[in-house]
């Protein structure tokens, strides 16, 4: 079965050394046999360089430091209620494995 990741990352508003980021990310599957939505907030405090080492990645087309570190805060939810509903479950390096496609890149 394959799994794909549906993600955003918006920020939500910017104070004295704390940026607050509004996510989201659909877990389904293909065959469509189940579709997990999360959503929330995260906040970053720092320095200006620590907050934009967080919200870049590794690589130039890979998912930011901070989506990954939101994924694994989230994936044992969802392992979870994959588990108690009987669905298959995604893996856990699954944002690891695939690259982003497009990124929409808003500076200020």
């Amino acid at each position: 079965m394959k799994f794909y990741v549906d993600s955003q990352i918006k920020e939500g508003g910017r104070d004295r050394g704390v940026v607050t980021l509004k996510f989201s990310m659909t877990v389904g599957t293909e065959p469509s046999v189940a579709r997990i939505f999360v959503a929330g907030s995260a906040s970053v405090s720092g320095s200006d360089e620590d907050v934009h080492m967080m919200l870049a990645g590794p690589e130039t087309d890979g998912p930011p430091s901070l989506f990954m570190k939101i994924y694994q805060q989230a994936y044992p939810t969802m392992y979870l209620l994959c588990s108690s509903l009987g669905i298959p479950c995604p893996a856990p390096g699954l944002v690891r494995l695939n690259r982003i496609a497009a990124a929409e890149r808003v500076e200020q």
